[in-house]
């Protein structure tokens, strides 16, 4: 489908150069494939058409920050197109995104907090927030303590505004971030863990419910978890 939607628009563009739209498009399809620099030309083609196009330089910001190693540049993509479309809650979370990235912490919360004032349903602009506070690499005991008392009350937060709204997209968060720096904290982590834990499941239960999807739990003393990832060669 996303290589038929690639042709497709390639037509468009060889019978119709000035259709800008259509380079946004191709420039979509081509990210859902994995091409991320033609993505990228794409979405340039379409700026350089029109320069006051936002979308495209979202879009392109994206797909830098899927790269990896190019967040100044996508911040700087996603700073463009929020001053041409000021109400653009997408790329305040995109920019939040590349400012964690770049450890910028106090920035990104500042755009998330945007994201979620122009948006204030903006499920995972909410959850980013709240991990904002998860700490990397504290610079002593009393900062760890703090930043992670930080993260605990963000949870707390988050969990009663999804009680207040029960959100039909909740679940489009669960993934988006994971306490992974925990593993690498010595205190102990049960009680955060397990928050994280009871919030994606309560996120997951209305999608589970309408794909009627049931989970049971098992009452036996033990389970057997396995784990399937692209992270476990790096360690």
């Amino acid at each position: 489908k996303t290589e038929e939607a690639i042709a497709l628009f390639s037509a468009v563009i060889d019978s119709a150069t000035q259709f800008t739209i259509a380079y946004n498009f191709r420039g979509l399809a081509h990210c859902e494939a994995g091409h991320f620099y033609e993505a990228i030309d794409d979405f340039s083609a379409a700026i350089a058409k029109r320069p006051d196009y936002a979308l495209a330089y979202n879009n392109r910001g994206y797909v830098l920050l899927l790269i990896g190693g190019l967040e100044k540049a996508a911040v700087q993509d996603f700073s463009k197109a929020i001053e041409l479309k000021p109400d653009f809650a997408k790329a305040y979370y995109n920019r939040g995104n590349a400012l964690q990235e770049l450890k910028r912490t106090d920035d990104a919360l500042a755009s998330y907090n945007k994201a979620v004032s122009l948006q204030p349903g903006h499920v995972r602009a909410r959850w980013a927030k709240a991990f904002a506070y998860l700490p990397g690499v504290a610079t002593g005991t009393d900062d760890l303590d703090v930043l992670r008392n930080q993260f605990q009350h963000a949870l707390t937060e988050f969990d009663a505004w999804l009680s207040a709204h029960s959100p039909e997209d909740a679940y489009t968060a669960v993934g988006t971030r994971q306490p992974f720096y925990l593993a690498y904290q010595a205190p102990n982590n049960r009680a955060l863990l397990s928050q994280y834990g009871d919030l994606c499941r309560k996120m997951m239960a209305p999608w589970e419910s309408r794909n009627q999807i049931h989970v049971t739990t098992a009452s036996r003393p033990k389970i057997q978890i396995g784990l399937v990832s692209a992270y476990v060669h790096e360690h």
